[in-house]
């Protein structure tokens, strides 16, 4: 069936994903699904069927002959081997990029937006939820005898923990599409867009002159509201019209800019104490370290300044 994508984006959440695809969106030889999280092959992680394929199909009607049909799901790197080889047994050897983050940094995000969704009690603080996770953590890591934490089996504290376990779910990846698979990361993608927009693009071998004048904006990024009553209604007609968005981004942009205006609150996010910092940083070292082994055995060398340092901490 042709309509199907042949470019995912298949994680890490609160990793710019949603700024990498619609940069990606922009280019004329790449269509993007009418959603961008499409979230199809998630049913796989969880033991339960997949929908038809003409479902899947359905979210790139309007793709017609582009070189490149792309989605977007984030989740779908935690989902676990049999999800990445249902993936390769339906769509074949595509390509698949990853967006990794420093995994603290990453977890303070993670819990921000948990607190925006409230998927956890507003009084809730960031150094609680991370001594929470903490404390879950060695009963976790003992049943699963050293397999990768099943994310979605477990509860919101662990969850937002272990997805900064990346050398376990990336492991996996690696395993089912060896050699179609690129990596790059968040501090990267925001500090320098237009470099990335063109590495990528040597990769997918694409022209990236139409990156040359695009401005850059950062997208979906975690934001606290003033009132969260109005804060589920934006987000419940951005879920329902985003097609539309998706095909009018200048529309997109300005009624998001006014969106802020109107509902964010200025405040900085809640900042995790040192020890905390520190605690964490212990638990993320190995990962950390094992996924460097890992990417410099790929052939990738130009790494941010947290994973390079693992290998001397």
């Amino acid at each position: 069936m042709s309509q199907l994508p042949n470019l995912i984006i298949a994680g890490v959440n609160k990793a710019a994903t949603t700024s990498l695809y619609t940069y990606l969106a922009r280019h004329p030889d790449i269509c993007g699904s009418s959603v961008k999280e499409t979230n199809y092959f998630m049913p796989i992680a969880f033991g339960e069927p997949l929908a038809p394929i003409e479902t899947y199909a359905g979210y790139f009607d309007s793709c017609n002959q582009r070189r490149y049909r792309m989605e977007a799901s984030p989740r779908y790197i935690f989902g676990g081997l049999k999800l990445a080889q249902s993936i390769r047994d339906r769509l074949g050897p595509i390509r698949i990029v990853f967006v990794l983050r420093q995994p603290i940094d990453r977890l303070r995000s993670y819990f921000d937006h948990m607190k925006t969704s409230a998927e956890l009690p507003p009084d809730t603080r960031c150094d609680d939820y991370a001594r929470r996770a903490l404390e879950e953590l060695p009963a976790v890591k003992a049943r699963t005898s050293g397999a990768p934490v099943n994310v979605y089996g477990e509860s919101i504290f662990i969850r937002g923990l272990a997805q900064g376990f990346y050398a376990d779910y990336l492991g996996e990846w690696y395993s089912v599409f060896a050699d179609s698979i690129r990596v790059y990361f968040f501090e990267d993608l925001t500090r320098d867009p237009g470099a990335v927009m063109r590495d990528l693009c040597a990769w997918l071998g694409l022209n990236a002159a139409v990156y040359e004048h695009v401005e850059f904006s950062w997208e979906n990024r975690t934001m606290k509201h003033k009132n969260q009553m109005l804060a589920r209604i934006a987000e419940r007609i951005n879920d329902r019209y985003e097609p539309f968005w998706r095909r009018h981004g200048r529309i997109k942009q300005v009624v998001r800019d006014l969106y802020s205006w109107l509902n964010e609150a200025r405040s900085g996010g809640e900042r995790l104490s040192p020890d905390r910092r520190a605690e964490l940083g212990q638990v993320y070292r190995p990962y950390n370290q094992r996924l460097l082994k890992m990417l410099r055995e790929k052939g990738y060398r130009d790494l941010p300044e947290w994973l390079a340092r693992s290998s001397s901490s």
